[in-house]
């Protein structure tokens, strides 16, 4: 939660200096780690402060996996670029 609101105010402050026109399109929630009850409850904290401040939040949870950390750091390229036929890929791509 702490980490959505730095980075919609770095947007903020980039917006007002650099570009007035910056628009954010939505947000994804990255290296959800599913079996934790407290994943579970700061997503939901971070899709009502979404809501509330009219920021759209994707359905779409990127899960915390080893294999999207090692594609980053093997690769330097996201498993969604490298790893097609990874189920967890195929969940994110919708395909």
């Amino acid at each position: 939660m702490r980490s959505l609101k730095k980075i919609l105010n770095a947007i903020h402050n980039f917006k007002e200096q650099h570009n007035p026109k910056l628009q954010i399109t939505g947000v994804v929630a990255a290296l959800v780690y599913q079996r934790t009850t407290l994943h579970d409850e700061v997503l939901q904290q971070c899709r009502k402060y979404c809501f509330e401040n009219g920021i759209h939040m994707f359905e779409t949870v990127i899960l915390r996996s080893v294999r999207f950390a090692a594609s980053v750091a093997y690769d330097r390229k996201p498993a969604t670029l490298t790893d097609f036929k990874n189920p967890l890929v195929k969940v994110i791509l919708n395909y």
